[in-house]
């Protein structure tokens, strides 16, 4: 028999433990620089995402669990030729016109509930199909193993999905780092491989970051990313080669 004590901080055993009812918000901000060569000349442009996003604990069945989660908003602010552009869904009179059109995916999503299923591993069970970059749901919940993980403790990952038409298929690779009374801290790695046959492209994608778990709840707290990617877009018989940096930040409260 167990008592209310959690086991010793060198061995942990990783479940999402929630109740129905509970809510979470997750902000997370997004640094991105993308370089563009295209005939001989180098094009870069930065870009900033800031977004807050609900998270509600609808149901809880034995070892079951629903949610529901909705971005509750979105500033997205980027520098193109020289030219500093905004889209604010909190105050859109400040969005720049140059953007028009550009972020109606954005506008669709900003309050739409996306419902998931999920077991107290983790695991993805049942999922609303994902059709947009925005949905960040997949960073709060993430797979535990099946055994109690101790400091240097590894486990894999592999997803596929599809995004804007692009088939991607990522591999994750999560590692125990620290573990103390409250928490379990996991370094991840990712390799990502995408093309498309709608159009000619590929792209490879590499990133590297920090996880911070509450042992409690097994709720992703904090997260912080590096990520690097590169892809190769084929327009009228030409390649357009881009690269893309992006660091990545997030809180769970």
């Amino acid at each position: 028999h167990q008592g209310d004590s959690l086991p010793a901080p060198d061995l942990s055993l990783l479940r999402v433990n929630v109740k129905k009812g509970q809510s979470y918000t997750m902000k997370g901000k997004i640094n991105q620089l993308m370089t563009i060569n295209a005939q001989g000349m180098n094009m870069s442009v930065p870009q900033t995402i800031e977004m807050r996003q609900s998270i509600s604990i609808d149901e809880v069945n034995d070892d079951q669990f629903t949610t529901s989660s909705a971005i509750e908003a979105c500033k997205v602010t980027l520098t193109q030729m020289g030219t500093k552009l905004t889209y604010d869904s909190e105050h859109p009179e400040n969005n720049s016109p140059m953007l028009a059109g550009q972020t109606d995916e954005l506008d669709k999503n900003i309050g739409k509930k996306f419902t998931t299923i999920y077991n107290n591993r983790g695991e993805l069970l049942q999922s609303e199909e994902i059709t947009s970059n925005f949905n960040y749901q997949t960073g709060v919940i993430i797979p535990f193993p099946e055994e109690p993980v101790h400091v240097g403790s590894q486990w894999t990952q592999d997803t596929t999905m599809s995004i804007n038409n692009i088939d991607m298929k990522a591999v994750n690779t999560y590692t125990v780092s620290e573990i103390t009374k409250k928490t379990v801290t996991l370094t991840q790695t990712t390799t990502m491989k995408g093309d498309s046959e709608s159009m000619a492209m590929d792209m490879s994608m590499s990133a590297e970051g920090t996880i911070i778990i509450d042992r409690a709840t097994g709720i992703v707290t904090k997260t912080s990313c590096k990520m690097n990617c590169s892809m190769t877009i084929e327009e009228q018989g030409m390649k357009i080669p881009m690269t893309m940096s992006m660091t990545t930040e997030s809180t769970v409260e």
